[in-house]
């Protein structure tokens, strides 16, 4: 696995997986970099299985 960090969000990145998780005050924040990494993820064929939120930190599940 290879953990990443690009500027506020955390990746884990496995074979077929990807974790994202961005820690924030609040989840009224403004979360686009988050979202637009997804997206990203999404177009390149990955599924989105699972959006938690456990304040303060948003966590999004994809695999391959």
């Amino acid at each position: 696995m290879e953990q990443i960090t690009q500027g506020k969000l955390k990746i884990l990145k496995g074979e077929n997986f990807v974790t994202v998780s961005k820690r924030g005050k609040n989840l009224g924040e403004w979360n686009e970099d988050l979202w637009e990494f997804v997206d990203g993820l999404v177009g390149k064929g990955y599924e989105v299985i699972s959006i938690n939120s456990q304040l303060p930190i948003i966590f999004v599940m994809l695999k391959k």
